[in-house]
């Protein structure tokens, strides 16, 4: 991603958030869709330019608003359901790129003509690629804030109520942090 780009984020957990703030960071112009109003607000607080809650908003109308029919040059499916796959190519621009990050083993239902179509480029990552020490960078310049992602922290004692919370009440987690000390 770089200056300018028009970015869509599918998922606004937390790695949808770390993508956003990297590009945020690198000057993007951004949307972050979720079925979530918490996450909604924190991309909101981590710099999204436009939030949709896909449960309430369509996503497609939102999307050919925000680029006057263009769709977006590029859509990271950080969301890896079997639908947002598919939803990300049709959302794409003609020549855009999508961005897969999941690693849902089930097959999504995707018509070769829907990336061939537009010439897509379809690329998976797992957030790794070399980049630690540009991320460890970001973090000692305070371009990226880590410590935004966490929303509970529990004594290692109560990794039983952090996993219940986990579990039974995912809307309302980020990320937990267990101390040691």
């Amino acid at each position: 991603m770089e200056k300018g780009d028009r970015v869509l984020i599918l998922g606004a957990g937390p790695a949808g958030l770390c993508v956003l703030q990297d590009a945020k960071a690198r000057g993007a112009i951004v949307v972050s869709a979720d079925l979530i109003d918490n996450r909604l607000r924190a991309a909101k607080d981590f710099g999204a330019d436009r939030t949709v809650n896909v449960a309430r908003e369509d996503l497609a109308a939102a999307v050919a608003d925000f680029t006057g029919g263009a769709g977006m040059p590029v859509v990271i499916d950080s969301a890896c359901t079997l639908e947002s796959f598919p939803q990300s190519l049709e959302l794409a621009s003609p020549a855009g790129r999508v961005i897969v990050m999941g690693n849902l083993s089930q097959p999504s239902a995707v018509a070769q003509v829907s990336i061939i179509g537009k010439e897509l480029a379809v690329i998976g990552t797992r957030l790794n690629n070399r980049r630690f020490p540009e991320a460890i960078d970001g973090m000692e310049r305070g371009v990226y804030s880590p410590g935004k992602l966490r929303t509970h922290s529990f004594h290692f004692t109560k990794v039983a109520e952090a996993f219940d919370l986990i579990m039974n009440r995912p809307e309302q987690v980020r990320k937990v942090v267990l101390a040691f000390d």
